[in-house]
């Protein structure tokens, strides 16, 4: 009976000695994660804060730039101006007219440069295509002379050569219809 109490009273203190050293254990990972994470944050914060002065900068510069622009239209278009690059409101019609002549100028340089770049890009799609076709032809045309090899093996040694021979004539045919087919299609494309 001691013996038992003892077992269950050391059991009972390992039992609490473990629960403790978890609780423990739970405690420094997360105090390190908490850590981790405000680290990872004030790093955040600290990247946010240079964008923005970044942001602030380019913005600053491109404030500056409209402006300038701005002022040069404004110097361009006023009626009092004595500066050499006054437009006469006559003038405002050209010029409108050679802005949007140097835009389509622009806008068809940019159409001719995408269809040359679709145009690579097809040509590379249909050589890729034909690199796979000429491969899978060969492919076919192995498995057709194994079936052929082993269909002849069965065969007499008189009958593979003329079995020989009725394919090749059979390849012949073939050959000379396709050439008496083009000649008939290029005598009627010609009347």
């Amino acid at each position: 009976m001691q013996s038992r109490w003892r077992g269950h009273s050391a059991r009972q203190k390992f039992i609490r000695q473990r629960n403790a050293a978890v609780a423990i254990q739970r405690r420094i990972k997360g105090h390190t994660q908490l850590r981790r994470f405000a680290k990872t944050l004030a790093l955040i914060r600290q990247l946010q804060a240079k964008a923005r002065l970044f942001i602030a900068r380019v913005r600053k510069r491109h404030d500056f730039a409209a402006r300038k622009i701005q002022h040069f239209v404004h110097t361009l278009y006023s009626p009092g101006c004595d500066d050499t690059l006054f437009i006469y409101r006559k003038d405002r019609k050209l010029l409108r007219m050679l802005r949007t002549r140097r835009t389509n100028e622009l806008e068809r340089e940019r159409v001719k440069r995408d269809a040359l770049e679709r145009a690579a890009a097809i040509k590379a799609k249909r050589a890729a295509v034909a690199v796979i076709e000429r491969f899978w032809a060969k492919h076919e045309w192995r498995l057709e002379l194994r079936k052929a090899r082993e269909y002849l093996r069965r065969l007499p040694h008189d009958c593979r050569v003329l079995w020989v021979k009725l394919n090749c004539a059979k390849a012949q045919v073939s050959d000379l219809k396709e050439e008496i087919d083009g000649l008939i299609n290029r005598r009627l494309a010609s009347d």
